[in-house]
């Protein structure tokens, strides 16, 4: 395998500097990721399209066992994407995924922070949304 042949594991794509870890989290690819964060992925490293890590694709999506896996290893659970300022909270939130949102109340993430643009929180972003189910 890649892994086994130590691959780079930052390394990212050319368009968007997506890395493998990225593309398994947006695709749900549980097992994939598993493996690859039990290979050291860098789990923080931010896109160049929009500042995004593969904790915040996995939430954006849904996907609540590989956003658990990634919380168990430590990923960063304040990072601020640099677009727009989101954190990955705020992503799950925005999405209406209140599962994943008490994985990272429960995890200790920073509810209160604003985001870049307009100062909006997770739960602002969620009631935004008419999401009530979720709460931080």
């Amino acid at each position: 395998s890649l892994i086994s042949a130590n691959a780079d594991l930052k390394l990212g794509e050319k368009q968007y500097g997506n890395t493998a870890l990225m593309t398994g989290c947006v695709k749900g690819l549980g097992e994939i990721v598993s493996a690859l964060i039990s290979s050291h992925a860098y789990l923080n490293v931010q896109n160049k399209q929009y500042g995004n890590t593969a904790l915040m694709m996995a939430c954006m999506k849904g996907h609540g066992e590989i956003v658990g896996a990634l919380i168990s290893a430590q990923a960063d659970l304040n990072v601020v994407g640099k677009k727009y300022g989101n954190t990955p909270l705020m992503m799950a939130c925005v999405k209406g995924h209140g599962e994943i949102g008490v994985s990272f109340t429960s995890a200790t993430a920073d509810s209160h922070t604003g985001d870049e643009l307009y100062g909006v929180t997770a739960l602002t972003k969620a009631s935004e949304k008419c999401h009530g189910e979720v709460s931080v």
